[in-house]
């Protein structure tokens, strides 16, 4: 913030759950630093409140992408693998994975296998082979 722009009302939005903010700005040479951010909230709220990263919206946990997917035939016990882009998804973090349409034999998992990218397997837990009409696969990545 330089000197002539503090001179207009700064505003800083916070969450509902924020009881209040201490905010401290220091003029250290000839530009104001923000040097001091305190917040005071029941602790159970303090991630969402918290967290960001630079392509993520502070106070974001959810981050949701979804994979159009035709998957092979899969053999009985078999799986079958699709990997799906999520900016933001980070091993450590929650995932789940679902499939827009009925997949009655099959079980859909899901991990975060690298930085960015959640992995989906559908299993085929059935004694015969499956083979699953073109979908969507949709899934959510909660940050931890």
């Amino acid at each position: 913030m330089e000197d002539a722009t503090l001179t207009r009302l700064q505003a800083i939005r916070l969450a509902p759950q924020v009881g209040y903010a201490v905010i401290g700005v220091a003029r250290l040479s000839s530009d104001y630093e923000l040097r001091a951010f305190r917040l005071l909230c029941d602790p159970r709220h303090a991630p969402a409140v918290l967290y960001g990263l630079p392509d993520l919206p502070h106070g974001s946990r959810e981050l949701v992408a979804e994979a159009p997917w035709d998957p092979p035939s899969i053999a009985a016990g078999a799986s079958a693998q699709l990997n799906v882009n999520v900016p933001g998804a980070r091993p450590g973090d929650f995932v789940q994975a679902a499939y827009s349409l009925s997949t009655s034999g099959a079980v859909f998992l899901s991990q975060i296998g690298a930085q960015d990218i959640v992995t989906v397997t559908a299993w085929n837990r059935s004694g015969a082979a499956l083979d699953l009409n073109p979908g969507t696969v949709r899934v959510r990545v909660l940050k931890s």
